[in-house]
């Protein structure tokens, strides 16, 4: 299926879409229609109890989709006090670029005895034993400071 819109445009309709979530509630919508109004033969009027709704930027082009912006998440609606959840995560939906510095680091140690060693080893293990070279080195760096003395 030849992809007709970019990963990046993909990635801006998600950030909008999020934009406009967070925006919405805590704004006061900028574009509202009046309620409607009922004409009726009656001699009192009533009020109209439809609260005014922000008419959503309608895209125009080819490729336009409608963006329905989604209630936040809640918990099961069977549930007798629904509790609201956290918004699902967002997986990437392309590969990660490669990690050139460490593609770089790992070549020029396999150029060595040394370093084939520890690419043997492991990270792990060869971090333990850093570790306890250096701790090795501090200790004998103080015995011979207690020797001076």
């Amino acid at each position: 299926v030849p992809y007709h819109r970019s990963l990046k445009y993909y990635k801006d309709q998600r950030e909008r879409r999020r934009a406009l979530l967070q925006r919405t509630p805590s704004s006061p919508p900028l574009l509202t229609t009046p309620p409607p109004t009922i004409s009726t033969p009656s001699a009192s009027p009533t009020p109209a109890t439809a609260a005014p709704s922000p008419i959503p930027k309608a895209k125009s082009g080819p490729g336009a989709v409608p963006m329905t912006p989604s209630r936040p998440r809640t918990s099961s609606p069977l549930a007798p006090t629904p509790t609201p959840l956290a918004p699902r995560a967002s997986f990437p939906r392309s590969r990660a670029p490669p990690d050139l510095h460490k593609q770089a680091v790992v070549a020029r140690m396999r150029t060595s005895p040394a370093g084939q060693q520890i690419l043997r080893m492991g990270p792990r293990l060869a971090v333990s034993m850093l570790a306890a070279t250096q701790e090795l080195e501090r200790m004998v760096a103080l015995e011979q400071q207690r020797e001076k003395e």
